[in-house]
């Protein structure tokens, strides 16, 4: 999948979930910093994401998805591998 269709879908996630407006949405985003979601509220974004592309994000690398960009990165790592 295209970068800019995973970065409108998570976008639209956000927008849904967290009530965050698309245009705050970049790939340098970072969830606690720039998108003020609290830990649990990660979580619960990537939960969602996984369930949207069909992919599991192992737990041991949750620390590296930080920011937009980088859950764009590892969805694509992932689609690929399957």
């Amino acid at each position: 999948m295209e970068k800019d269709q995973i970065l409108q879908t998570l976008k639209k996630i956000l927008k849904e979930q967290f009530l965050i407006e698309e245009d705050k949405v970049t790939l340098e985003s970072s969830y606690n910093a720039d998108l003020n979601l609290d830990s649990l509220s990660v979580v619960d974004f990537l939960m969602e994401v996984q369930d949207q592309f069909d992919v599991k994000i192992p737990d041991a690398e949750l620390n590296d998805v930080f920011t937009v960009g980088s859950t764009i990165d590892k969805i694509q790592e992932l689609q690929s591998v399957n």
